[in-house]
């Protein structure tokens, strides 16, 4: 079976869907420069997302058959096609994340499937951030350097922030990555260090999905809904 018949999550839009075709070409493969009856063959295919409209490259190799008066021929061996462009799942951020942390959550997503490991560290280093950034109480500003590991401004948060179940309940669970919970400002990382793709996506999905939404998401919603009341409240005194 392909992805083209069972569905595939489309890396745009992050949707499962199932691509509708445009365009295909079977292009055989030449052996010593010549083009046989019968060989392997590529075939390539252009599909577009019915969610997001975007287009979806995919190939896979197989063989073919010339049929004698056809100007085509039979084709065969065309399952598990693969998706070649774009290569990576495309992450989709809400306008109101600031720049400079959509750009690193990209770039740890982007990886997740080439090194899950290199992954986890980008999100490791983006969540201690956020971290420190936005939920420093301003009474342990001075102790902020006393916490040398992630683990540390997981407890600081744990300790200074209530409600937020869900998020100190994530926060919780990626302290018991231990590899990673352990790494720290100073030291180098361990030579051994190797973090499975279950816990690298578990991470930087808890700071897309959940982190930036309590830190910047909905802070700003909030903004700009009293500002809208506030318009509404002088709108309706000048027509009074």
């Amino acid at each position: 079976m392909s992805y083209l018949e069972v569905g595939i999550t489309c890396p745009y839009c992050q949707m499962l869907t199932q691509p509708t075709i445009k365009h295909r070409s079977t292009i055989p493969l030449a052996l010593d420069g010549v083009v046989r009856e019968k060989g392997d063959c590529m075939l390539f295919t252009v599909a577009q997302c019915p969610n997001c409209a975007n287009l979806l490259y995919f190939a896979v190799k197989g063989f073919y058959k010339k049929v004698r008066g056809r100007r085509g021929g039979e084709t065969g061996g065309l399952n598990n096609q693969r998706l070649i462009y774009p290569s990576y799942m495309q992450l989709q951020l809400d306008h109101r994340v600031p720049p400079a942390f959509a750009r690193a959550a990209k770039e740890a997503y982007t990886c997740l499937d080439i090194s899950p490991t290199a992954s986890a560290l980008l999100s490791v280093r983006l969540l201690r951030r956020v971290l420190r950034t936005f939920f420093t109480k301003e009474s342990s500003e001075r102790n902020r350097e006393e916490r040398v590991t992630l683990s540390d401004d997981i407890d600081h948060f744990l300790i200074h922030y209530s409600g937020a179940r869900i998020l100190k309940r994530s926060l919780e669970k990626i302290r018991e990555f231990g590899s990673l919970a352990a790494l720290s400002n100073t030291g180098g990382l361990p030579e051994d260090l190797e973090v499975c793709r279950e816990e690298a996506r578990f991470i930087i999905e808890f700071i897309v999905n959940e982190l930036f939404s309590f830190a910047f998401i909905l802070p700003r919603k909030q903004q700009e809904m009293e500002a809208m009341l506030n318009r509404a409240a002088r709108n309706y005194e000048f027509v009074e």
